[in-house]
């Protein structure tokens, strides 16, 4: 079988044992996919404990996807393959293992979280973009919204803010190891425990805090719920050094964006702290 190449992992347990019983291995009709059709019609692979499931795919690039998806265990011919996009041939230039770190990452958060992954597509982008759309069901009584939100209530933070400003300082070759682990550990926290807590405490509203930024989305929850909200900003948590690298000018565009947006919908006392102000508008 020196025409092909296997992804399939060769370590064996103490006793000899394959850790895989079972491969599914995906292939593309050319002549080099033979080794892998006569080892499945003699089924080689019993005698080592192993049962072989051919996949035939449509294309190289369907290889590839299901490789980094888990969806095959291995591969025939995927050397040129891993060089082709390596190379940019075809396409943009990736670095392979680092397509496959993203994507294998964002599958254990799906399957901790206990959903599916169902599909997906690829787009062609100066640098590399991962995002997930949710489908599922929701009881009409158990819907929070943002629009729920009533003089008199306290308002919660989930998680400590300012990750825009570490990944930009990391784009910039600036951020410490210790900030950057602390905000990776925070970015793949999921919401499911949060969300969880929010039901059985009877919370009346709710938003997430993405792009808009702290400021941008509580605006628009004070908007939807016809409420003024005030916040004390010594009181709002930030990861570590967050605060010294909005102090050194490394804001993502977007806070910008979010400032302008924003204008006078909001009053800034002129105590506050700048750098506190921009952490609050940044994604």
């Amino acid at each position: 079988m020196s025409t092909s190449s296997w992804l399939a992992s060769a370590a064996k347990v103490p006793d000899g044992v394959p850790e895989k019983r079972h491969l599914r291995v995906g292939f593309v009709a050319l002549s080099d996919a033979a080794p892998l059709v006569v080892a499945k019609r003699l089924e080689l692979g019993h005698e080592h404990g192993l049962t072989l499931e051919l996949s035939r795919e449509s294309s190289w690039a369907a290889v590839r996807d299901k490789l980094i998806t888990g969806e095959l265990d291995a591969a025939h011919s995927l050397y040129g393959l891993v060089y082709g996009v390596q190379l940019g041939i075809g396409g943009l230039r990736e670095d392979m293992a680092v397509l496959s770190a993203i994507l294998a990452g964002g599958l254990s958060k799906i399957k901790e979280a206990g959903a599916l992954l169902v599909g997906g597509h690829s787009v062609d982008d100066l640098e590399p973009k991962y995002g997930l759309a949710i489908t599922g069901l929701i009881h009409p009584g158990r819907i929070i919204s943002n629009s729920g939100a009533r003089p008199g209530d306290r308002l919660y933070l989930s998680k400590p803010l300012g990750n825009g400003v570490i990944t930009t300082a990391l784009k910039a070759e600036m951020a410490e190891p210790q900030h950057i682990e602390e905000a990776v550990a925070w970015m793949t926290t999921l919401n499911k425990t949060a969300a969880e807590v929010m039901q059985q405490c009877g919370l009346k509203a709710a938003t997430d805090i993405t792009g808009f930024g702290f400021l941008g989305h509580l605006y628009e929850m004070a908007q939807a719920s016809d409420v003024e909200v005030e916040v004390y900003a010594p009181t709002i948590p930030f990861m570590s050094g967050a605060l010294a690298y909005a102090g050194l000018g490394l804001i993502p565009a977007g806070a910008y964006n979010n400032r302008a947006y924003l204008g006078k919908k909001i009053r800034y006392p002129s105590s506050i702290d700048p750098d506190r102000r921009e952490l609050m508008l940044c994604p």
